[in-house]
Order: C-alpha cells, then structure tokens, then sequence
C-alpha cells in the first residue's frame, strides 16, 4: 500500500522552505565573497600600498595615531571612492592606538607612448604602443576624529615599492 501524507502539500512546502534557505545561503555567501575579495585587491593595489607606506613614514602622523597602526577597509559603495586606469580617490580609514581618521588619497597614472615603431617589410604598420607609468601619489590628506574640519598635508616622499 503507498504511503499516503495525512496532511497533503505539506512535504511540498517544506522542501520549498528548505531550497529558498540554501538558496539564500549560497547568495548571501557569494555576495560576502566578492566584498573580501574586492578588498582584497584594493589593499594590494599599488597606489594603495603606496599612499599607507607614506603614512607610517611620517614620524608625526605616526606620533598622532599612536603605534600600531592599522588601515581599514576602503568602503566601495561609497561614491567619493572612485578608480579608473589612469586617477584614483580614495579615504582609507586610520586606527591607532591614540586617535582614528580617515586619509584621503589622490593617486595618478600616466600613459605615455613608446617611441615610433619601425613597420617591418611589407607591413603598413606604422603604430605606437602606449606604455603605462607606475602609480604617483598626488595628495595624501589626513584627519582625525577628535579635530573634526582639520586636515593635516601629508608631504609626499617618493616610496619605491
């Protein structure tokens, strides 16, 4: 005799109930993987490693923060944060042992061409490949929590990375 549900649909719902909850947890897991990915990226990005090392170069600011210092992460959804191939702007968040802020970052790269390329036999090729220039630090600003509409410059030092 086959098994009959005293109670028909309700297997049905519940196995609906069971999907939508995997479902939800492989979205939710996804999208928190991009994030932790996505962040991942920005913190080995050169101009962001470039603009955290001028940072901890700075005796005074270093003073200000209180060692150890540690560099939040960049909140992309933000729209004041923006990265195309040749400009970047960014606010890192600071945390020291003394004080937090926040360091707004303005990074540029050049593209400059190659000298002309000689067409080879038989080619009309006569073109010129642009080359990319490493990351420059323009600007690095820095504020802290406690002095709110305070910015303090940040003198730029050349960091070879």
């Amino acid at each position: 005799m086959p098994f009959v549900s005293p109670r028909p649909g309700r297997s049905s719902t519940i196995r609906l109930l069971q999907i939508a909850a995997y479902v939800g947890l492989i979205g939710s897991s996804s999208v928190l993987l991009l994030k932790w990915y996505t962040d991942r990226r920005t913190r080995k990005s050169d101009y962001y490693v470039k603009a955290t090392s001028q940072l901890l170069a700075s005796q005074p600011m270093v003073d200000l923060f209180g060692p150890p210092i540690y560099f939040g992460n960049v909140d992309l959804s933000d729209k004041r944060n923006v990265s195309t191939e040749s400009e970047a702007h960014f606010m890192i968040p600071v945390i020291g042992a003394r004080n937090r802020g926040m360091m707004y970052t303005t990074a540029v790269r050049r593209f400059e061409l190659d000298h002309e390329v000689l067409p080879s036999e038989g080619s009309n090729d006569n073109t010129r490949t642009p080359h990319v220039v490493p990351w420059t630090i323009e600007k690095i600003q820095v504020s802290v929590d406690n002095r709110p509409g305070e910015l303090a410059q940040l003198p730029i030092t050349p960091i070879t990375i």
